[in-house]
């Protein structure tokens, strides 16, 4: 049906952008991660100035000198043939870091990380430079970016826009399960047991890393396992990590209110609401992170005071 609109709508409007963008959604959502990226690309060149693909690698390049990585961006693997329309022809999108990092999640996907980089690096630029409506979720997405440039894996960032652009609840059930077995399985790939995670909480992370993957893959069963049904499942998952929520580096612990939100939810469904508000008051604790949560935490407080 969308691209039978599109095609439509090439006759009438010059770009059709935000239609073309839902066609980019949909692929994304449904991890066709190529259709995606040309969609997204096309997009781009409408929504950022000349003297931005003119930059691009060289701003990139000097926003990386800022972080501590052990990498740095070649230029011949960061090449993209893309040109913006004249200054009178640019639509004015909102949520533009929003779109980078889509495409950088796009590329690591593909195998193609110097340009996953090099977008990854532009949100930060493009929010501080080229943002049409600043706003906090754009200046969170931006932040997103900059700690995954120093992640070293990089299999979690699609799950988290997925949750982050609050997209999650509308996926199939089907697809929440698919995606659950893939964090699964990352998960167990981590390798750290209990035993392991015990030894963290005594001696400190020995691999900080693998603590945040961890904890984002946690994130992701909580809410997939709430959204379908699984309260029981959600509850067990936060029992075995309730543990070391206090270990989770400080640039990260934006992921600790929403996992505590969802098992909050949780326990409400399985009719434990005195435990509920035991979580969902310690949720509420952490309200400087990135992609505060706590009207939602509230309005469940407020249902089962």
């Amino acid at each position: 049906m969308i691209k039978n609109a599109m095609w439509i709508l090439k006759q009438s409007s010059k770009t059709a952008v935000f239609l073309l963008y839902e066609l980019g959604w949909y692929y994304f959502l449904n991890m066709n991660w190529k259709p995606a990226l040309e969609i997204f690309k096309k997009i781009a060149t409408f929504a950022f100035p000349k003297k931005f693909f003119n930059n691009q690698i060289i701003e990139a390049q000097k926003e990386l000198n800022s972080y501590k990585v052990d990498f740095t961006l070649d230029p011949s693997k960061c090449h993209e043939d893309l040109t913006a329309p004249e200054e009178d022809k640019l639509c004015i999108l909102p949520h533009v870091p929003q779109l980078a990092i889509k495409i950088a999640a796009c590329y690591f996907r593909l195998g193609e990380n110097d340009l996953g980089y090099k977008w990854l690096l532009s949100a930060p630029i493009i929010h501080k430079k080229y943002s049409n409506f600043k706003s906090k979720p754009e200046e969170d997405f931006a932040k997103l970016s900059q700690k995954y440039v120093t992640r070293k894996s990089k299999h979690m960032l699609v799950y988290e826009i997925f949750y982050f652009m609050r997209y999650m609840p509308k996926l199939p059930d089907q697809t929440l399960r698919l995606i659950l077995e893939d964090v699964g399985n990352y998960k167990q790939s981590l390798g750290l047991t209990p035993t392991e995670l015990k030894s963290y909480l005594q001696k400190g992370p020995k691999n900080e890393g693998l603590l945040v993957d961890y904890f984002s893959a946690v994130l992701i069963e909580t809410v997939n396992n709430s959204l379908l049904g699984d309260t029981d499942i959600t509850v067990n998952i936060y029992e075995e990590v309730k543990p070391y929520l206090g270990i989770v580096p400080e640039d990260y612990i934006y992921m600790i209110p929403h996992i505590e939100y969802w098992v909050g939810r949780s326990l409400v469904a399985e009719e434990k609401e005195k435990d509920a508000r035991i979580v969902l008051k310690n949720a509420l604790k952490r309200k400087k992170a990135e992609f505060n949560i706590a009207n939602k935490i509230k309005k469940v407080m407020a249902d089962v005071e």
